[in-house]
C-alpha cells in the first residue's frame, strides 16, 4: 500500500483496520499485499511525500535496511502529520515512541514489533 492508496480508502470515510507499518527498506514479498503497509525503499525521501493521509492513525516503523536518514525522516514526517506513533524496530529491538497505560503493555507490544520485524527479515 502507498500513502496514495491510504488516502484514497481516508476521501471514502474508511481507515486501514489495522497499526499501519512502514517498512524503511525492501519489504518482503508476502508483505507487498498488505493493506496496512508503506514501505520505503532506499533513498527515499519521506520528507518530501505527504504524510497527511495518516492523521490520527497509529503507525509502527521498521528499520529492515539500515537507512536512518529515511526512517528519521518518516518518523519526523509521520509526526508531523499528526500520526499517532507506536515505535519502532530494528536489529531484533523494539523501542517505544508512546506511552503506554503500563510497563506491562508496553513490553507486550514491543515483543509483538520485535516478531514482527523478524517475520519480515527471514
Amino acid at each position: 500500500m502507498s500513502l496514495q492508496a491510504i488516502r484514497e480508502m481516508r476521501l471514502q470515510r474508511q481507515k486501514p483496520n489495522a497499526v499501519l507499518s512502514v517498512i524503511v527498506g525492501k519489504a518482503p514479498s508476502f508483505c507487498k499485499r498488505d493493506a496496512d503497509l508503506i514501505e520505503l525503499p532506499r533513498g527515499s525521501q519521506p520528507g518530501l511525500m505527504d504524510w497527511r493521509p495518516v492523521v490520527g492513525l497509529w503507525v509502527a516503523f521498521y528499520l529492515v535496511d539500515k537507512d536512518w536518514t529515511v526512517m528519521d525522516a518518516a518518523v519526523k514526517a509521520a509526526e508531523a502529520a499528526g500520526a499517532k506513533l507506536l515505535g519502532f524496530a530494528t536489529n531484533g529491538k523494539a523501542y517505544p515512541l508512546a506511552t503506554f497505560a503500563d510497563a506491562e503493555a508496553e513490553q507486550k507490544m514491543m515483543r509483538l514489533m520485535c516478531r514482527e520485524l523478524e517475520a519480515m527479515c527471514k
